[in-house]
């Protein structure tokens, strides 16, 4: 997936099935790829202020006050 911080410098934290787990410290418009096997979980007090993007799709949280979300691949038919 990629994760791009929009508004102010903030941290997430990101495990994959594996259990390697990696701290992102993102600044303003800065971008990150992460690989790994899926599903991922991802994690921020701040959450709501990134775009995520997994299998090309832009994600849109239900609410701002989500702070952890997983991540699984999705099969289209």
């Amino acid at each position: 997936y990629e994760i791009y911080q929009c508004d102010w410098s903030s941290d997430v934290c990101s495990s994959d099935l594996t259990g390697k787990v990696q701290f992102l410290s993102l600044k303003t418009s800065q971008s990150q790829t992460v690989r790994g096997r899926q599903p991922f979980q991802i994690y921020s007090l701040n959450l709501a202020q990134f775009q995520i993007f997994y299998q090309g799709n832009l994600l849109r949280l239900p609410n701002e006050k989500i702070q952890n979300i997983t991540l699984k691949e999705q099969k289209i038919e």
